[in-house]
């Protein structure tokens, strides 16, 4: 075997590095989340959907048809991400999965695992989060049996 077919083979084979820089993209847009005034998800989980709106003061729930509200701004966001993510150290097997087009916006997808995570929800695994090209937010998140579709215009209060 030649030495280029041997590169070849092992560049295929062997595990890639990930760096702290490789997760950047991921915590960068987790934080610009967190730090939006408003912004809405619709939760599938196993079948059931959830929504949730967020506005600057407080967060409203729609589980099983029944609006809820808690208190709960920017700060507070950001307060409970810097525990779940304090840096790209609480992110592993980050990648660069490719561009991937959500309806018409064109997003990056990466996947990644978040071990307090799969600590806490055994079988959370990979996730993939499609970041919107455009702004660095994020747009849709899977991970195995859930899918978070996020939007941020017209988000009012139920």
């Amino acid at each position: 075997m030649n030495r280029f077919a041997l590169t070849t083979v092992l560049v295929l084979i062997l595990p890639v590095p990930v760096s702290a820089a490789d997760c950047e993209p991921i915590l960068e847009a987790f934080r610009a989340l967190a730090a939006r005034d408003t912004y809405a998800q619709i939760v599938t989980m196993d079948g059931s959907v959830m929504e949730m709106r967020v506005l600057p003061d407080a967060m409203y729930v729609n589980a099983d048809g029944q609006w809820n509200s808690m208190p709960g701004g920017p700060e507070m966001r950001q307060q409970v991400l810097a525990q779940i993510l304090p840096d790209e150290s609480a992110l592993t097997d980050c990648k660069v999965v490719g561009p991937e087009t959500v309806g018409d916006v064109a997003t990056t997808a990466y996947d990644y695992v978040i071990p307090e995570l799969e600590a806490i929800t055994a079988g959370a695994g990979t996730q993939r989060l499609l970041i919107r090209d455009e702004d660095g937010l994020p747009l849709v998140l899977r991970s195995p049996g859930t899918e978070v579709v996020i939007s941020y215009d017209g988000v009012v209060a139920p």
